[in-house]
């Protein structure tokens, strides 16, 4: 049982007690959501006035036209009616395709390398069938001081050749690589023509700190 106050306007300036009594009944049943059985206690022309409004006296002597009014109720449940919650459409569910696993790279070793003139480095990485290999599933990385060479999906497998730190500093923009049989062929611009790479890899010399290999 809960005790309410609503707030209505007056319908008509000459409207009566039982008059509004009918038109309160009526709005109250389009609130109701099936299982409540509402009771008027009393109209006041006041929220906090205790004393309602006597019937069949025009409530216009109370209040002024189109004044404001407030009822209070006594709200009862019916717990013999059980009210249907209202239902959400479903939300229509996407199917995501499952993702492929990703395939790991099997890393290339095979590769010499050559100093070509003052200003290059070639670098020749051994791939069987390379050169029947699509294109576009070879990418090549190269950074001003590292170097990539990644080939997808390859007889259902991917190569990796990286070499995370080279011997010199290169110039990334003026590098290229050809595909030729069963090879990748990289050629490095070398930053400083005057560099000596007697590595492919920089490795960590006697007495060298990390700082040095910068």
């Amino acid at each position: 049982q809960v005790l309410y106050t609503m707030k209505y306007q007056l319908p008509t300036p000459d409207a009566t007690f039982n008059d509004l009594v009918k038109f309160l009944t009526v709005e109250l049943e389009k609130l109701n959501d099936g299982n409540k059985i509402y009771k008027i206690n009393r109209i006041n022309s006041n929220a906090y006035a205790h004393e309602g409004i006597s019937l069949q006296r025009h409530i216009s002597s109370y209040v002024g036209n189109n004044g404001d009014l407030y009822c209070d109720l006594r709200i009862d449940i019916d717990t013999q009616k059980h009210v249907k919650p209202i239902e959400k459409p479903a939300e229509e569910k996407k199917e995501v395709a499952p993702k492929a696993p990703e395939v790991p790279f099997t890393t290339l070793t095979a590769y010499s390398y050559y100093e070509s003139g003052k200003s290059n480095v070639k670098a020749l990485i051994t791939v069987d069938g390379v050169e029947n290999h699509p294109k576009e599933k070879i990418k090549v990385e190269f950074k001003p001081r590292s170097f990539e060479v990644a080939i997808y999906d390859m007889k259902g497998k991917n190569y990796l050749f990286k070499v995370p730190k080279l011997q010199c500093k290169i110039l990334p923009d003026k590098c290229s690589y050809i595909i030729k049989p069963n090879t990748v062929t990289v050629t490095l611009r070398k930053e400083k023509e005057g560099d000596n790479w007697y590595s492919l890899f920089k490795s960590k010399g006697v007495c060298e700190v990390d700082s040095d290999q910068k």
